[in-house]
C-alpha cells in the first residue's frame, strides 16, 4: 500500500501537476484548499466505486432487519454504512438495493462489496497516481482556466487508471467457468 500518503499530499501533488503551490491542510484559507476540500472526497469515492479494487473489497454477512418489504421481496437486510457498491451476493438469487437496504427472498445474505476507504495509506500506489491525475483534471479549469491543460490531465488520468486497473486485476487467481462437454461451450 501507499505509505506516507495523506489526503493533503494527494491534493498537493494534483496541484503540483498544474504548476500550483501545495496546500498544508484542506482547511487552509486559499482558493486551492477550498477547491481540494470540495472535490477530494467525492472524486476519491467515485474512483473507488468505479472498479472492484482489491484494497477496497470487503466480505460481510448482512444483518437481517425486523421490518419486511411491503411487496415483491420477503426479507430486508441492512447494508454496511461504508458500502459504495455490491460486487457479489453469495446466494446468487435475485436481489434489489434500495438506499441502504438490500431486499431479497433469502433467509441470510453474504456480500462482497466495495468499501468507502478514507485512509489513503490503504490505497495502492497506482491508484494514488490515478486519483492525483483525476483531481488535477478537475482543478485545471477552476484554477488555471486552460482547457488544453484539462485535456492533458484527462489523458494522464486515463493512463494511470489503466495502469492501476491492470495491476489490480493481476492479483489473485482467475475465476474460470468449466464446461462439462463441448455443447455447453456454445
Amino acid at each position: 500500500m501507499a505509505s506516507n500518503v495523506t489526503d493533503v499530499s494527494i491534493c498537493s501533488n494534483a496541484l503540483g501537476l498544474l504548476g500550483e503551490d501545495p496546500i498544508t491542510a484542506l482547511s487552509d484559507d486559499s482558493e486551492r484548499a477550498r477547491l481540494a476540500n470540495r472535490w477530494y472526497e467525492i472524486t476519491r469515492d467515485a474512483l473507488i466505486q468505479d472498479h472492484p479494487w482489491n484494497f477496497a473489497l470487503e466480505r460481510v454477512e448482512l444483518a437481517k432487519l425486523v421490518t419486511t418489504p411491503s411487496f415483491e421481496y420477503g426479507v430486508a437486510f441492512q447494508l454496511p454504512s461504508d458500502h459504495l457498491r455490491i460486487v457479489k451476493v453469495e446466494s446468487g438469487e435475485a436481489y434489489k438495493v434500495e438506499g441502504d437496504i438490500l431486499l431479497s427472498d433469502e433467509g441470510s445474505e453474504k456480500i462482497l462489496y466495495i468499501k468507502r476507504l478514507t485512509d489513503p495509506t490503504r490505497f495502492s500506489p497506482l491508484f494514488v497516481m490515478a486519483l492525483q491525475a483525476q483531481l488535477a483534471m478537475i482543478f485545471a479549469q477552476a484554477l488555471v482556466g486552460k482547457q488544453s491543460l484539462q485535456g492533458q490531465m484527462a489523458q494522464l488520468s486515463q493512463y494511470w487508471l489503466g495502469r492501476a486497473r491492470t495491476s489490480d486485476a493481476l492479483e489473485g487467481s482467475k475465476d474460470y467457468v468449466e464446461a462439462k462437454d463441448l455443447s455447453e461451450v456454445r
